[in-house]
């Protein structure tokens, strides 16, 4: 997975919501991707630690995380459908 993470400039993630895939994609896998990195999601929302999720968007670690149904983009306003309970939330 490692390679994957450090060469891949689009990753789609359609894993099931299982223990071993709770917060898969997580502060250290950001690190590890691309900064132009561009994630699509259409597992589970836990499947992303939301935290480091933002924290990634915000400081430029990966460019774009898009959901089946939502793009967020790493400008500073970043707009969340993907959160573990099924909320929108948008963040500042």
């Amino acid at each position: 997975m490692d390679t994957l993470m450090r060469e891949s400039d689009i990753i789609v993630a359609t894993c099931a919501l299982t223990p071993e895939t709770t917060n898969i994609f997580n502060a250290e896998t950001f690190k590890k991707m691309k900064n132009s990195a561009i994630i699509v999601n259409t597992a589970r929302g836990a499947c992303v630690d939301q935290d480091a999720l933002v924290h990634a968007l915000k400081t430029g670690e990966i460019k774009v995380v898009s959901s089946s149904s939502s793009c967020f983009i790493g400008n500073g306003h970043i707009v969340l459908d993907i959160k573990k309970k099924e909320e929108q939330a948008t963040l500042k």
